[in-house]
């Protein structure tokens, strides 16, 4: 469970970043 949500949070942060790169 830990581990989903922790990789769920890398996941969403990547996204996040990629998102803002591109708006940038």
């Amino acid at each position: 469970m830990f581990a989903a949500a922790t990789s769920g949070l890398i996941m969403g942060g990547t996204l996040i970043i990629a998102v803002g790169a591109q708006n940038s």
